[in-house]
């Protein structure tokens, strides 16, 4: 390792190096609950009796190459609750000795899944999701957020490991046609999909009886969305992209309890007028914004 540097900004310690006095000075020191690692460190062993505040970890991996060489000895940060690794480890690890353990942000490799023995956790943050991630995991009933970075998977029955779900993220996600799996997750309230160009059905999303919030970015010019209107507890809506579909609008002002919805409009097709009896009495936008010139328009409508 190179010569030992350390920064405290606010609750973080920033460390790079091996060990060191200044380093144990700063622990003791300071009121801090994150530490970010620049630097492969390996072995944790040397903070025995110093972190016991540590919510927060980020491992940065070595400095050249961002490879991360192990993480032995993890255990000492005995409040830890959130991990985030920007690579994978080499060595084997096992993370179900992090008993407070509520959040993953890491590149996915089997060893991950160690951390659905911790009861507390209940937010993964994914990235590179392969084939062989089902392989490795039961029931995760006690994860409600879950985002799946860049995942190489075609479909998503891995879902019906997730059955608690209320969170579902997936971005850039080339592979997926259809969101086929996402039944399984009956307590879902929120579906964030974005870049995902072939993705195109997204019928299953009619059996979601709590999804409240859907936002649909940069999926496939087949899309059909006309499903949604029969999505009965949807509050907010966003669908968007260069070629995302003109919104029917009447339909869905008429038919869902929205509070805010994001998407195409063709004021030819349907004038503001017939928008606004589509809501009915009582019922007044407290915002009605338009972006763009002639033809189709970017529309945002929004109740207080």
């Amino acid at each position: 390792m190179s010569q030992t540097k350390c920064n405290v900004i606010g609750s973080r310690l920033y460390l790079a190096g091996s060990f060191s006095k200044e380093i144990e000075h700063a622990l003791k020191n300071n009121r801090v609950t994150e530490l970010e690692f620049l630097e492969d460190w390996s072995d944790f062993s040397c903070f025995d009796g110093l972190v016991n505040e540590i919510e927060y970890i980020k491992l940065c991996g070595a400095s050249e190459s961002g490879k991360i060489s192990a993480v032995d000895n993890i255990g000492v940060f005995i409040k830890l609750k959130k991990l985030v690794m920007l690579s994978k480890v080499k060595k084997d690890f096992d993370l179900s000795v992090l008993h407070n353990l509520e959040m993953i942000d890491a590149i996915w490799q089997a060893k991950l899944s160690t951390a659905l023995k911790c009861n507390n956790l209940n937010k993964l943050i994914i990235h590179s999701v392969g084939s062989d991630f089902v392989n490795y995991f039961g029931q995760c009933s006690h994860v409600e957020y879950l985002w799946l970075s860049k995942p190489k998977i075609d479909d998503l029955s891995c879902l019906k490991y997730f059955p608690g779900l209320t969170t579902l993220r997936i971005t850039d996600a080339h592979k997926i046609e259809t969101v086929d799996g996402i039944a399984y997750c009956k307590s879902l309230r929120k579906l964030d999909v974005e870049n995902a160009k072939l993705l195109h059905d997204i019928g299953e999303v009619i059996q979601l009886q709590n999804l409240s919030n859907l936002r649909l970015i940069k999926l496939s010019e087949n899309l059909d969305i006309s499903i949604v209107k029969s999505c009965s507890a949807i509050e907010t809506l966003y669908v968007g992209g260069p070629n995302a579909p003109v919104l029917n609008w009447t339909v869905l002002l008429k038919n869902l309890p929205l509070k805010k919805v994001i998407g195409w409009w063709n004021p030819l097709d349907a004038p503001k007028d017939e928008l606004l009896s589509a809501l009915g009495s009582g019922k007044t936008p407290s915002r009605f914004d338009v972006v763009g010139g002639k033809g189709r328009q970017l529309l945002t409508i929004e109740f207080s």
